[in-house]
C-alpha cells in the first residue's frame, strides 16, 4: 500500500508536457481512450535517444493531432516500458502506435511525427524515406568531386616538365577514367533512389518477421521478403514487397493487401 501511495506522490511531482489529452501513464490514457471513444497514441523513446525529443515536440505543435489522440509516453529504458515495448514491438525508437478506441493496433512507425500527409517532419529515417534529402545530397556529389577532378589536370602540368611527353598523357586518361566514374556513380544513387516498396511489419525479433512473412505468403503476397537494418548496434526486420515504379503501383497492391486484413505502408525504396 505504501509503496503504491509513493508511486502516486512521485507520478504527481513530474511535469509532462501541457498538451491537451495527454496522460502520464499507459493505464490511465488506455481507459480514457475507451471512455472518450478516441484513438490512442503511445510515443516510445529512452534516456539515450538523440531525437526523441524534437520528434515529440513535433507532435505537441500539430494543433490538430493533440486534439484527436488521447496520448501517453513510454521510455523503453525502465521495467514497466520495457514491457509495453515488447508487447507493442515498435522498432527503434522514436516510434509511434496508433490504438483504436478498443485497444487493437491501427498503425506503427519509426521516426518523426507525420503531418496530415502521411510524411515525416523531423527525424532523419523519416525524411530519408521521402526521398528528398538523398536526392539533394547526390546532387551534391558531383559538385564536390568536379573541383578535384579539375585540380588533376593541374598537377598533370607537373609531367610536362618532365622530358617524357608520354607521360603527360596518362594523367588525362585517369583523370577521364575517375570523370567517367563518378558519372557511374551519379547514374546508380538516382536509379535507387527511384521506386518504391510496401512495408508490411518492422520487428525487433527474425522470429515474428518469420511469422508476418509466411501469413503474408500464405494469403498468397509472395514478393515480399525480410530485409534486415543494423540500428544503434541492434538489428532490426523490415517485411518489405518488391519494388514498384510508381507510387499509384504500390498504393494499388497496398488496397489489396489491406483487403486481405493485413497493414502496410508505402515507402521510398532508397
Amino acid at each position: 500500500m505504501n509503496v503504491s501511495l509513493t508511486i502516486s506522490l512521485f507520478s504527481l511531482l513530474i511535469t509532462g508536457p501541457q498538451i491537451p489529452n495527454y496522460y502520464r501513464s499507459y493505464p490511465t490514457a488506455r481507459a480514457e481512450s475507451s471512455r472518450a471513444q478516441k484513438e490512442m497514441l503511445i510515443f516510445f523513446s529512452s534516456s539515450s535517444c538523440d531525437n526523441c525529443n524534437s520528434a515529440w515536440t513535433a507532435y505537441a505543435k500539430d494543433a490538430i493531432a493533440v486534439n484527436k489522440y488521447i496520448s501517453t509516453q513510454v521510455a523503453n529504458d525502465n521495467f514497466d516500458g520495457q514491457i509495453l515495448y515488447e508487447h507493442f514491438d515498435p522498432g527503434s525508437v522514436p516510434a509511434w502506435v496508433i490504438l483504436d478506441a478498443n485497444g487493437k493496433v491501427k498503425e506503427r512507425w519509426q521516426g518523426g511525427w507525420k503531418d496530415a500527409y502521411g510524411k515525416g517532419t523531423l527525424f532523419v529515417e523519416e525524411t530519408q524515406l521521402t526521398g528528398t534529402p538523398k536526392k539533394a545530397e547526390v546532387a551534391n556529389t558531383p559538385k564536390t568531386s568536379t573541383p578535384s577532378t579539375s585540380s588533376t589536370p593541374s598537377t598533370s602540368s607537373t609531367p610536362s616538365t618532365s622530358s617524357t611527353p608520354s607521360t603527360s598523357s596518362t594523367p588525362s586518361t585517369s583523370s577521364t577514367t575517375s570523370t567517367s566514374s563518378t558519372n557511374t556513380t551519379t547514374s546508380t544513387n538516382s536509379t535507387t533512389s527511384t521506386g518504391f516498396v510496401i512495408q508490411a511489419g518492422y520487428f525487433g525479433s527474425e522470429t515474428n518477421a518469420q511469422k508476418c512473412l509466411t501469413d503474408l505468403k500464405a494469403k498468397g503476397f509472395t514478393q515480399f521478403s525480410i530485409k534486415p537494418l543494423q540500428q544503434n548496434g541492434t538489428t532490426f526486420y523490415r517485411v518489405w514487397s518488391s519494388s514498384y515504379a510508381t507510387e499509384k503501383e504500390a498504393q494499388v497492391k497496398l488496397e489489396q493487401l489491406s483487403a486481405a486484413g493485413f497493414k502496410g505502408t508505402v515507402k521510398s525504396a532508397s
